[in-house]
């Protein structure tokens, strides 16, 4: 874990959400104290690692029914092992290729940083999961197609991701500890893949980067993705060689990003636009999109047929989400 001992009492928050852009100004003392931490952090060897494997983590009973598309999707296409990371909301699917493995999120971050986001653990699973070859996914995003591309992209380099539709990095470089020598794309953090041995450096220094997301976070960048142009800059990787973009996401309405390659869509990642507490928005341009629509009616009803849970509002409270949808059993009929 993280030696936050470099950092005596300098991080003071007050209550401001951690990840929300904003033109905030570190103070120089404290980018100087960060400059320094960074400075005596070293990733350690590379383990072993064999095998390829897609991963997603489920925080919260109301992303369970995304988790179910995205598991019904990929089972279409492949038998890739999945790997489901889970805060004890998730139900079993029955699936010998996919494990449930539980997260205690105050073991995989400081228990006294109340506040994080799952941003933090997405390089402390892509770290866990045992997989050489690994893409993670957000739970609401989704393959559609097979998905030999994941070991194609790796053998061209040992990071490879969409480049997010602004093009190059967001940051605040100058508020972070790293200053940039190479031109930084800007990522998507809701589909990525590493090549955990070759690319081990890459994700020991995002992971390290996510994991001081008190300073990071707030000053410098937004969620994992900053943390990997921020590890992209201060490893002064090049494109090509270090990581390799297939292709610049692209958008479309409402807040849906298709992920193609050679032209032609493998993920479509809805930016939680399946929700069980709001209608989902369709777009028949998307590929599958009436079957995702068939798996979405075979969820919703169970959630909307209990009682209390009629009324179709964002409002809902989170705990009463994960009660209802933990009685109506979601996707395992």
């Amino acid at each position: 874990m993280p030696n936050f001992k470099l950092l005596p009492g300098r991080l003071e928050l007050n209550g401001e959400r951690i990840g929300t852009r904003a033109n905030r100004v570190a103070p120089t003392e404290l980018i100087e104290d960060m400059r320094e931490a960074f400075s005596l952090f070293k990733p350690g060897p590379a383990p072993f690692r064999e095998g390829t494997g897609i991963i997603t983590i489920c925080i919260g009973a109301h992303y369970w029914p995304m988790t179910v598309v995205l598991h019904r999707m990929l089972r279409k296409f492949s038998d890739l092992r999945l790997i489901i990371y889970h805060d004890g909301s998730a139900s079993d699917l029955g699936d010998p290729k996919t494990e449930l493995r539980h997260i205690d999120t105050l073991d995989s971050v400081r228990p006294e940083a109340a506040n994080y986001r799952s941003w933090v653990l997405k390089t402390v699973c892509m770290k866990d999961c045992g997989f050489r070859n690994v893409l993670f996914l957000d739970s609401d995003a989704y393959t559609v197609a097979p998905t030999d591309w994941i070991d194609k992209c790796l053998g061209r380099a040992p990071v490879a991701f969409w480049q997010d539709l602004h093009g190059f990095s967001q940051c605040s470089w100058s508020n972070c500890s790293i200053v940039p020598t190479v031109p930084v794309p800007a990522t998507q953090g809701g589909h990525f893949m590493v090549d955990v041995v070759n690319g081990w450096e890459f994700l020991e220094t995002s992971n390290w980067i996510s994991q001081h997301y008190e300073f990071y976070y707030r000053y410098g960048g937004w969620g994992e993705q900053g943390s990997h142009e921020m590890a992209i800059a201060a490893l002064s990787l090049l494109e090509g060689r270090d990581y390799y973009i297939p292709a610049r996401c692209v958008w479309d309405k409402p807040n849906i990003i298709r992920c193609n390659i050679d032209s032609a869509p493998v993920v479509i990642h809805r930016l939680a636009k399946l929700m069980p507490y709001e209608q989902p928005v369709w777009n028949l341009d998307l590929p599958f999109e009436r079957e995702i629509q068939k798996i979405w009616r075979e969820l919703v009803p169970n959630y909307w047929n209990l009682p209390r849970c009629r009324k179709q509002t964002p409002q809902i409270d989170r705990r009463t989400q994960a009660r209802m949808l933990r009685r109506a059993n979601l996707g395992l009929q």
